[in-house]
């Protein structure tokens, strides 16, 4: 399956956009008459999406288009907050990305939950917008469904691959636990997985890796990091 990836839809600042408007033009969108005109797909997964107008959560809503919402990155950048909750009030499909390590200093899905609905809810002031349960299938069904995979992952039900992650509820961090939705996306830590399945094949058993040695992955990619992390000295105050 072929997807077409978009940066025009970050909005981050006026010159970012309009840099990569003169690059992509022509193919996603066009530019004519100073009006940007949007050719996605359902086969367009578009990052970030930081600025949309209620005009582009609907053309998004019409032609199938979907977000990677990235929000650690956007955040930390001082970007801004895409607004998530219109678009999955409209049907837009959403999951949960993370960007680079570089942009939000972390890969982790738990810290992207847990921030997702904080971003929502401050945006938009309402405290009861965001449920954790709908955060919780951003980062399943809905990351499953903006890749087109969701008939093969996402949910655990026959005929689907077996993926699927073991949380641990015994450290003092997920106690109490009222309502399991609300502990993954509040109290969960990356720590606190226990086991994980991928296609039936179990990948990480009582928090250890079963096929690969994490200290000798480490120090592998150390020492391909030489150049980088030297450079990222010159950030330090940044980063």
């Amino acid at each position: 399956m072929e997807y077409t990836l978009i940066a025009p839809c970050y909005f981050g600042t006026e010159s970012v956009l309009n840099y990569e408007i003169k690059k992509i033009g022509g193919r996603d969108i066009d530019v004519s008459d100073g009006r940007i005109v949007f050719k996605g797909d359902e086969n367009t997964i578009a990052a970030h999406c930081i600025h949309l107008t209620d005009e582009d959560i609907d053309l998004f809503a019409k032609t199938g288009a979907k977000i990677a919402h990235c929000v650690a990155a956007n955040t930390k950048s001082g970007k801004g907050v895409a607004p998530i909750y219109s678009a999955l009030n409209k049907g837009v499909t959403v999951g949960i990305g993370t960007d680079g390590p570089s942009s939000g200093n972390t890969l982790d899905l738990f810290t992207q939950m847990r921030m997702i609905p904080l971003a929502q809810k401050t945006k938009y002031h309402n405290r009861s917008i965001m449920r954790a349960a709908e955060v919780v299938n951003m980062a399943t069904l809905g990351g499953a469904k903006v890749l087109g995979i969701e008939k093969e992952v996402g949910t655990l039900e026959p005929g689907k691959k077996a993926d699927m992650v073991l949380i641990e509820t015994d450290s003092v961090n997920m106690f109490p636990l009222y309502n399991p939705f609300s502990a993954l996306v509040y109290s969960a830590r990356a720590e606190n997985v226990s086991s994980v399945w991928v296609n039936g094949m179990q990948l990480v058993r009582d928090k250890q890796l079963v096929n690969m040695d994490l200290s000798a992955e480490k120090a592998a990619l150390l020492a391909q990091m030489g150049d980088f992390i030297a450079h990222s000295k010159n950030y330090k105050e940044y980063i």
